[in-house]
Protein backbone atom coordinates (compact mmCIF):
# COMPACT_ATOMS: atom_id res chain seq x y z
CA UNK A 1 0.00 0.00 0.00
CA UNK A 2 1.32 3.42 -0.90
CA UNK A 3 1.90 5.40 2.31
CA UNK A 4 2.89 8.67 0.74
CA UNK A 5 0.24 11.32 0.81
CA UNK A 6 -0.76 12.66 -2.56
CA UNK A 7 0.23 16.26 -2.92
CA UNK A 8 -3.07 17.19 -4.48
CA UNK A 9 -6.28 15.14 -4.58
CA UNK A 10 -7.84 14.45 -7.92
CA UNK A 11 -10.26 17.00 -9.33
CA UNK A 12 -13.24 14.60 -8.93
CA UNK A 13 -12.53 13.92 -5.26
CA UNK A 14 -11.95 17.57 -4.53
CA UNK A 15 -15.17 18.59 -6.22
CA UNK A 16 -17.04 15.97 -4.15
CA UNK A 17 -15.69 17.69 -1.05
CA UNK A 18 -16.95 21.03 -2.33
CA UNK A 19 -13.59 22.75 -3.02
CA UNK A 20 -11.25 23.12 -5.93
CA UNK A 21 -8.08 21.07 -5.67
CA UNK A 22 -5.21 23.02 -4.15
CA UNK A 23 -6.81 26.41 -4.54
CA UNK A 24 -7.56 28.82 -1.76
CA UNK A 25 -6.66 26.60 1.23
CA UNK A 26 -3.67 27.00 3.53
CA UNK A 27 -1.14 24.15 3.57
CA UNK A 28 -2.25 22.72 6.94
CA UNK A 29 -5.91 22.58 5.85
CA UNK A 30 -4.93 20.90 2.58
CA UNK A 31 -3.06 18.21 4.45
CA UNK A 32 -6.10 17.71 6.76
CA UNK A 33 -8.31 17.39 3.72
CA UNK A 34 -5.91 14.91 2.11
CA UNK A 35 -5.88 12.87 5.33
CA UNK A 36 -9.69 12.83 5.38
CA UNK A 37 -9.84 11.68 1.77
CA UNK A 38 -7.33 8.92 2.48
CA UNK A 39 -9.37 7.80 5.52
CA UNK A 40 -12.54 7.68 3.44
CA UNK A 41 -10.77 5.59 0.80
CA UNK A 42 -9.56 3.11 3.37
CA UNK A 43 -13.05 2.70 4.82
CA UNK A 44 -14.51 2.19 1.34
CA UNK A 45 -16.77 5.24 1.33
CA UNK A 46 -15.18 6.71 -1.78
CA UNK A 47 -15.13 4.74 -4.99
CA UNK A 48 -17.09 1.83 -6.40
CA UNK A 49 -18.20 0.28 -3.10
CA UNK A 50 -19.77 3.48 -1.85
CA UNK A 51 -23.29 2.06 -1.44
CA UNK A 52 -22.14 -1.10 0.29
CA UNK A 53 -19.98 0.80 2.77
CA UNK A 54 -22.77 3.29 3.56
CA UNK A 55 -25.33 0.55 4.10
CA UNK A 56 -23.30 -0.94 6.92
CA UNK A 57 -21.71 -4.34 7.43
CA UNK A 58 -23.67 -7.20 5.94
CA UNK A 59 -26.32 -4.91 4.41
CA UNK A 60 -26.57 -4.09 0.74
CA UNK A 61 -29.04 -2.03 -1.20
CA UNK A 62 -29.36 -4.46 -4.07
CA UNK A 63 -32.98 -4.85 -5.17
CA UNK A 64 -34.33 -1.80 -3.37
CA UNK A 65 -34.66 0.10 -6.65
CA UNK A 66 -36.93 -2.62 -8.01
CA UNK A 67 -39.15 -2.50 -4.94
CA UNK A 68 -39.35 1.29 -5.09
CA UNK A 69 -40.18 1.17 -8.80
CA UNK A 70 -42.94 -1.40 -8.28
CA UNK A 71 -44.46 0.53 -5.37
CA UNK A 72 -44.45 3.76 -7.36
CA UNK A 73 -45.82 2.04 -10.46
CA UNK A 74 -48.70 0.53 -8.48
CA UNK A 75 -49.51 3.87 -6.86
CA UNK A 76 -49.60 5.58 -10.25
CA UNK A 77 -51.11 2.82 -12.40
CA UNK A 78 -54.14 1.98 -10.25
CA UNK A 79 -55.67 5.49 -10.47
CA UNK A 80 -54.80 5.71 -14.18
CA UNK A 81 -56.48 2.38 -14.97
CA UNK A 82 -59.52 3.32 -12.85
CA UNK A 83 -59.81 6.64 -14.71
CA UNK A 84 -59.61 4.91 -18.12
CA UNK A 85 -62.29 2.41 -17.09
CA UNK A 86 -64.54 5.25 -15.93
CA UNK A 87 -64.12 7.13 -19.21
CA UNK A 88 -64.80 3.94 -21.19
CA UNK A 89 -68.00 3.25 -19.23
CA UNK A 90 -69.23 6.82 -19.72
CA UNK A 91 -68.53 6.68 -23.46
CA UNK A 92 -70.26 3.30 -23.78
CA UNK A 93 -73.32 4.55 -21.89
CA UNK A 94 -73.48 7.65 -24.08
CA UNK A 95 -73.39 5.61 -27.29
CA UNK A 96 -75.95 3.18 -25.88
CA UNK A 97 -78.35 5.96 -24.82
CA UNK A 98 -78.12 7.66 -28.22
CA UNK A 99 -78.62 4.42 -30.17
CA UNK A 100 -81.45 3.19 -27.94
CA UNK A 101 -83.41 6.46 -28.13
CA UNK A 102 -82.98 6.63 -31.90
CA UNK A 103 -84.07 3.01 -32.46
CA UNK A 104 -87.07 3.33 -30.14
CA UNK A 105 -88.40 6.44 -31.89
CA UNK A 106 -87.89 4.93 -35.34
CA UNK A 107 -89.55 1.63 -34.48
CA UNK A 108 -92.53 3.39 -32.92
CA UNK A 109 -93.29 5.58 -35.98
CA UNK A 110 -92.72 2.79 -38.51
CA UNK A 111 -94.82 0.21 -36.65
CA UNK A 112 -98.18 -0.70 -38.17
CA UNK A 113 -99.41 -2.13 -34.86
CA UNK A 114 -101.61 -0.56 -32.21
CA UNK A 115 -99.99 2.10 -29.97
CA UNK A 116 -99.55 -0.30 -27.03
CA UNK A 117 -97.90 -2.90 -29.25
CA UNK A 118 -95.67 -0.26 -30.90
CA UNK A 119 -94.58 0.92 -27.44
CA UNK A 120 -93.67 -2.68 -26.52
CA UNK A 121 -91.60 -3.03 -29.71
CA UNK A 122 -89.80 0.22 -28.88
CA UNK A 123 -89.16 -0.96 -25.31
CA UNK A 124 -87.68 -4.20 -26.65
CA UNK A 125 -85.47 -2.22 -29.07
CA UNK A 126 -84.13 -0.13 -26.17
CA UNK A 127 -83.34 -3.23 -24.10
CA UNK A 128 -81.62 -4.93 -27.05
CA UNK A 129 -79.51 -1.86 -27.81
CA UNK A 130 -78.47 -1.50 -24.17
CA UNK A 131 -77.54 -5.20 -24.03
CA UNK A 132 -75.39 -4.76 -27.14
CA UNK A 133 -73.35 -2.18 -25.23
CA UNK A 134 -73.15 -4.32 -22.10
CA UNK A 135 -75.48 -2.13 -20.05
CA UNK A 136 -78.06 -3.57 -17.70
CA UNK A 137 -81.57 -2.30 -18.63
CA UNK A 138 -82.19 -1.72 -14.91
CA UNK A 139 -79.68 1.16 -15.13
CA UNK A 140 -81.83 2.93 -17.74
CA UNK A 141 -84.94 5.03 -17.47
CA UNK A 142 -87.01 5.40 -20.65
CA UNK A 143 -89.41 8.27 -21.22
CA UNK A 144 -91.88 8.33 -24.11
CA UNK A 145 -93.86 11.42 -25.08
CA UNK A 146 -95.93 12.63 -28.03
CA UNK A 147 -97.40 15.96 -29.14
CA UNK A 148 -100.96 14.54 -29.23
CA UNK A 149 -102.02 10.88 -29.25
CA UNK A 150 -98.97 9.57 -31.19
CA UNK A 151 -101.14 8.16 -34.02
CA UNK A 152 -101.95 11.17 -36.21
CA UNK A 153 -99.68 11.88 -39.16
CA UNK A 154 -97.30 14.67 -38.26
CA UNK A 155 -97.25 13.91 -34.53
CA UNK A 156 -93.82 14.19 -32.91
CA UNK A 157 -92.82 11.01 -31.07
CA UNK A 158 -89.98 11.54 -28.61
CA UNK A 159 -88.00 8.94 -26.70
CA UNK A 160 -85.53 9.87 -23.97
CA UNK A 161 -83.12 7.33 -22.47
CA UNK A 162 -81.32 8.15 -19.23
CA UNK A 163 -78.55 5.78 -18.09
CA UNK A 164 -76.95 5.77 -14.66
CA UNK A 165 -73.24 4.91 -14.95
CA UNK A 166 -71.93 3.17 -11.82
CA UNK A 167 -68.45 3.64 -10.38
CA UNK A 168 -66.03 1.18 -11.98
CA UNK A 169 -64.77 -1.70 -9.82
CA UNK A 170 -66.96 -0.67 -6.86
CA UNK A 171 -69.64 -3.24 -6.04
CA UNK A 172 -73.15 -2.20 -5.11
CA UNK A 173 -74.34 -3.74 -1.88
CA UNK A 174 -77.54 -3.55 0.09
CA UNK A 175 -79.85 -0.89 -1.26
CA UNK A 176 -77.02 1.52 -2.01
CA UNK A 177 -76.66 2.36 -5.69
CA UNK A 178 -73.64 4.47 -6.48
CA UNK A 179 -73.37 6.55 -9.60
CA UNK A 180 -70.46 8.16 -11.40
CA UNK A 181 -72.61 10.19 -13.81
CA UNK A 182 -75.96 9.98 -15.55
CA UNK A 183 -76.02 10.31 -19.32
CA UNK A 184 -79.13 11.28 -21.26
CA UNK A 185 -79.99 11.09 -24.94
CA UNK A 186 -83.21 11.76 -26.78
CA UNK A 187 -84.53 11.23 -30.27
CA UNK A 188 -87.61 12.57 -32.01
CA UNK A 189 -89.33 11.06 -35.04
CA UNK A 190 -92.29 12.26 -37.07
CA UNK A 191 -95.32 9.98 -37.27
CA UNK A 192 -96.42 8.97 -40.73
CA UNK A 193 -93.14 9.60 -42.55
Amino acid sequence: MNTTEPSEPSEAMASSLGVKAGKGLPAERRSDRNRNVRDLRERGSVGGDHLTACAGPGRTQEGSAIIEFLALAVLLLIPAVWFLLAVAQIQSALYAATGAADQAARIYVTSEAAPERAAQHSQHAVETTLADYGINPAQAQITHSCTTDCQNPGDMVRYQVEIRVPLPLVPEFGGWEHSLVTVTASSTALQGE
